[in-house]
């Protein structure tokens, strides 16, 4: 079973994904947050094996408590997710420790694919992505 937790601080936005995660086989989720500054103390009680982390959030960016949370539990593997434009973060998300990114706007089976694909140790990385930082190393002196 693939323990999940929730982090967003839109109510809509996280019980839609707590809803679309509660009805995959093999995965339950453990705990939900509104906030960055609730992460370390809930994963510490709730011992998720994947957290689902919004980058945009009140005075903690997902980010940050991305960066927080791997120090207190290093095992935890992090999706962030966002509605910003990728290249704001196509460097930040992976420096900050993230196992990947998930789209906003993107197929809502993307989710339980990349919860899936990080719990097994994979990364989860759009092809935009991708394809952006492959061309930037190609361009680089």
């Amino acid at each position: 079973m693939i323990r999940v937790l929730v982090v967003d601080d839109h109510d809509f936005v996280r019980t839609q994904l707590v809803a679309l995660l509660d009805r995959c086989a093999g995965i339950q989720v453990v705990g939900q947050c509104s906030a960055g500054e609730q992460v370390v103390g809930t994963a510490a009680r709730v011992i998720p094996d994947v957290v689902v982390m919004d980058v945009q959030m009140g005075a903690m960016s997902g980010l940050v408590a991305t960066r927080e949370l791997l120090v207190a539990q290093p095992s935890v593997r992090v999706l962030v997710l966002t509605a910003s434009p990728l290249r704001t973060l196509k460097y930040d998300a992976p420096a900050s420790g993230a196992h990947g990114l998930l789209l906003k706007s993107g197929d809502p089976n993307d989710v339980v694919s990349a919860v899936r694909t990080t719990a097994a140790g994979g990364c989860w990385w759009p092809r935009e992505l991708t394809d952006d930082r492959a061309r930037d190393r190609a361009d680089a002196p």
